[in-house]
C-alpha cells in the first residue's frame, strides 16, 4: 500500500537518506551546490508547518520509494 507522508513525520534515518540520495544525484550537474545548504533547505525549510514550501516521502509499506519538494519557486506564475 502507497502512502505519502510530510518530510516531519519520517524518521530522521530516512530523511538523511533522502538529503543524501538528492545531493548525490543533483550535485554532477551543478558545481555550485553546496551540502550545508542542501541539508538545511531539507531538515529546516522542508519539514515545517507552513504550506510552502514543503518535502513529501512516498512509501510502499515500510520502503522508501521516493520524495518530492514544492516551493513557490516552482509554481508557474
Amino acid at each position: 500500500m502507497l502512502r505519502l507522508t510530510k518530510f516531519k513525520n519520517i524518521s530522521k534515518q530516512d530523511l538523511d537518506k533522502i538529503v543524501n540520495k538528492h545531493y548525490t544525484h543533483w550535485k554532477q550537474f551543478s558545481d555550485e551546490m553546496d551540502l550545508e545548504d542542501t541539508i538545511y533547505k531539507f531538515k529546516k525549510l522542508y519539514t515545517n508547518d507552513k504550506v510552502l514550501p514543503i518535502g513529501y516521502a512516498c512509501y510502499d509499506e515500510n520502503t522508501l520509494i521516493g520524495f518530492c519538494t514544492l516551493r513557490t519557486e516552482s509554481l508557474k506564475k
